[in-house]
Order: structure tokens, then C-alpha cells, then sequence
């Protein structure tokens, strides 16, 4: 069999030659079809170690057209692979791999359902490998909740006083909207109901936190707006489902673990905290507090909008933050 190896040296066409097969190397892909049909090629190996001066897909997509038998070899998670499937070439081998199972494809033109056992596997060592590198992200991000507490070396009995001071700038509200623990004096955008009475959102703030039933509303503001946002989600993950973040992975979102948290993204804009969803009220602690004011200071820093839609135990404790909230005297 006269047998074309494209590849990045001689190893495999010697081994072939010791079978008892013509075999010739094409060191570079561009010259694929026309080496092919000077060397009258019963089939070709293609692997994608081969120098590619011109893309593999019109390389592979001109071999096939022009009636050329085709054994691909390719990594696992390698684009070719579904590309070479959709062309209909059933001739696929995975790295790694040795040179006799080469031959063996080369003797043997693989059939239908031996393309579809070996998809499958294909698939299901993708999956093992997720599976083993999310429970590893998970296992990662359960020590640094767990750990949340320790960047300042704060103690979890601290006052609120404690935590870092927000950064934003004194900001006014109608205090005859609410009554907290006292008159509110200064705060961004507060919006909810607390003690009965409802706020109004102003979207032109830096730091908008909103309490109650405000998800419709936050979630059009999200999609549509155009500034640079951090958004934080503390109302049981329901803004997040509703932008399509998955509930298996709100834990890699997680604001409680602070700047050690990956945010999602929203469009273009936005960078979106979540906690995971829950069907209790969690038992909201100073330190979650603190990881919040981290992200709020480290956002507005650079000059993004911070959103906020919070439980109202949760919000209470943000207005009472001495930068957020004052007493009037």
C-alpha cells in the first residue's frame, strides 16, 4: 500500500516501511494534495503535528474532495476532530497512541459503530476530566470560604466598625424614605421596603443597594445597561438564574469568599457575584460584611457602578456601615 505521512518527521513512515508499505513523508501541509497525487497515495495520514502553513480544516476538506482516503491523528479535544467527522472521514485515531494501532487503521477502515465507541469515549474522559478539575475548583474554593475570615486577621466576633472603610463618597438620600436604626443620613441609592416604605432605584449612583422584590427591574437594568458594573447578587442566586448562570456552578461566584471569587460575566459590562442558591435565610456574619465591602471598594476604585440586591437582614447591616450609614446626632 502506498501510504502519504504527514507529519513532523520520519518515525511513522520507517515503522510502515518495515511492514512492507510504501510510505513517503510530507514535512509541510501545503503541498498535501499535489504530493498526493504525485506519489499516487492509497491514503494518507494526516497528523496534526505536521507544519501547517495553511489551515488543517482546507487542507483536510481539499485531500477529501479530491477522493483521497484519510486516517486522521489528532489530540482528543482537538476542533478536527468533529470537523473530520461532520466531512464523514471515519478514519480517526487519537494521541497518544502507537504505531501498530496505525496500522491497524490503515489495514482496517474503521466502520460506523467503531467511529461511534470511540466518540464516546472520547466524551466520557471529557467529562472525567471536568468532574475531577471542578471538584478540585470546589475543594479549592471551600478552603478559601472557610477561610474568608483570615485576610485581615480579623476576629469573627468584631464590631462592624472594624471592617475596612468604603471608599465612596459622601453620598445624600431623603432620610423621610426610611428609618433604620436611625435617621439614614448618607448612603448611595437605597431601595426596598423597610418599616413599610418603598425607595425609588437611581441608576446615576456608584453604589445602588437594593432590598425587596426588585428583580425584574435589576435584571432589565443589568442586560441593557452600558457602564462598566460590578453587580452582587445576595438574594438566594434568583438574579443569577434569571442571567443564565448555572446553579451547579454559583460556587465559583461566590462574593462570601471576597476578592478570591470569580465573578461571572454579563455581556460586555458587567461582572456578576452570586451566593449559591438556598432555601433558608443564611445567618448573615460580619465577615461576609467584610467580603463585600472588599469587592464594593475594589470595583469602585475602578470606576464601576456596584449594584446590589440584597436580603434585608443583609442590607440592614450595610446601611449601619459607618461609610454607608450615619446617625444623625
Amino acid at each position: 500500500m502506498r501510504i502519504l505521512v504527514a507529519a513532523a518527521d520520519d518515525t511513522l513512515a520507517d515503522y510502515l516501511r518495515t511492514a512492507g508499505h510504501k510510505a513517503k513523508t510530507l514535512y509541510v501541509n501545503d503541498l498535501a494534495t499535489r504530493a498526493a497525487r504525485e506519489f499516487k497515495a492509497d491514503v494518507i495520514i494526516y497528523q496534526t503535528t505536521v507544519t501547517a502553513t495553511i489551515n488543517h480544516e482546507d487542507v483536510i476538506k481539499e485531500l477529501h474532495d479530491n477522493g483521497f482516503r484519510m486516517v486522521l491523528i489528532a489530540d482528543p479535544n482537538d476542533h478536527l476532530v468533529i470537523y473530520v467527522l461532520a466531512l464523514g472521514i471515519k478514519d480517526l485515531l487519537l494521541f497518544p497512541l502507537d504505531p501498530a494501532t496505525i496500522l491497524h487503521r490503515i489495514e482496517n477502515p474503521a466502520t460506523v459503530d467503531e467511529v461511534a465507541r470511540q466518540v464516546r469515549k472520547k466524551n466520557a474522559h471529557e467529562l472525567a476530566t471536568k468532574n475531577k478539575i471542578a471538584k478540585e475548583d470546589k475543594k479549592n474554593h471551600l478552603l478559601l470560604w472557610f477561610k474568608r475570615g483570615e485576610k485581615n486577621n480579623h476576629d469573627d466576633d468584631e464590631d462592624l466598625s472594624k471592617i475596612p472603610t468604603l471608599i465612596t463618597p459622601t453620598l445624600k438620600v431623603n432620610t423621610r424614605k426610611r428609618k433604620l436604626a436611625g435617621n439614614i443620613d448618607n448612603a448611595d441609592s437605597l431601595s426596598g421596603s423597610f418599616n413599610g416604605q418603598v425607595g425609588l432605584i437611581d441608576y446615576s449612583k456608584n453604589l445602588i443597594i437594593v432590598t425587596g422584590d426588585k428583580e425584574t427591574e435589576i435584571y432589565d437594568h443589568i442586560i441593557k445597561t452600558k457602564k462598566p458594573t460590578v453587580a452582587i447578587d445576595a438574594y438566594s442566586g434568583r438574579i443569577a438564574c434569571k442571567l443564565g448562570v448555572e446553579p451547579n456552578s454559583m460556587w465559583e461566584h461566590d462574593w462570601r469568599i471576597g476578592l478570591a471569587a470569580l465573578p461571572a460575566t454579563v455581556g460586555k459590562k458587567v461582572e456578576l457575584y452570586c451566593n449559591p442558591i438556598e432555601q433558608d435565610i443564611p445567618d448573615w456574619e460580619v465577615r461576609d460584611v467584610r467580603a463585600m465591602v472588599d469587592i464594593i471598594n475594589s470595583a469602585i476604585e475602578k470606576k464601576k457602578q456596584v449594584i446590589i440586591i440584597a436580603e434585608e437582614g443583609l442590607a440592614e447591616m450595610l446601611y449601619n456601615h459607618q461609610s454607608i450609614v450615619q446617625e444623625r446626632s
